[in-house]
């Protein structure tokens, strides 16, 4: 294997990520090459899987497991308690998302249609969220914005990145 390479990027589900990462490691990746992944790697089956292999590795990250303010806690302590395993990041967003919808449903009038509901999507500021930044906010362009983190994998554990 070429040592020559500074970072190496992954672009898979959770287990597969790790799995790929371990098998670079086992041929040889050198420890000071940067291992950087999608968000998809945000799950605990990462870390667990990839054990010290995926120690140190960077992911952009629109979920930080156990959550980053009293809302995100809340919401991994009462997912945990529910389904009995840790929220991941398809947990978050599909969290995170339900809020938008039912904030526009409650923004478009008692008796909503179907265009008052697109209407008030198209108007949505700052939902509170548990991905990214913890608000969500539509622009004038329709385009989406909660934020997203660099996260680092710190003692088996996603942790905010220097």
């Amino acid at each position: 294997m070429s040592r020559d390479q500074d970072c190496v990027f992954i672009s898979a589900t959770a287990p597969q990520g790790a799995n790929v990462i371990l098998q670079l490691r086992q041929a040889g990746l050198d420890p000071k090459t940067k291992v950087i992944g999608h968000v998809t790697l945000i799950s605990p089956q990462f870390v667990q899987r990839g054990g010290k292999a995926v120690e140190g590795a960077y992911v952009m990250g629109d979920w930080l497991a156990g959550g980053m303010n009293d809302f995100g806690r809340a919401f991994a302590r009462d997912f945990k308690a529910k389904y009995k395993t840790d929220a991941d990041g398809w947990a978050a967003i599909g969290y995170s998302g339900m809020r938008v919808a039912i904030n526009a449903i409650k923004n478009a009038g008692p008796s909503p249609t179907r265009e008052a509901v697109r209407t008030a999507l198209a108007k949505t500021k700052d939902v509170p969220v548990v991905i990214g930044q913890g608000k969500y906010s539509l622009d004038e362009q329709r385009v989406p914005f909660s934020g997203m983190n660099v996260l680092q994998v710190k003692d088996g554990q996603f942790v905010l990145a220097p």
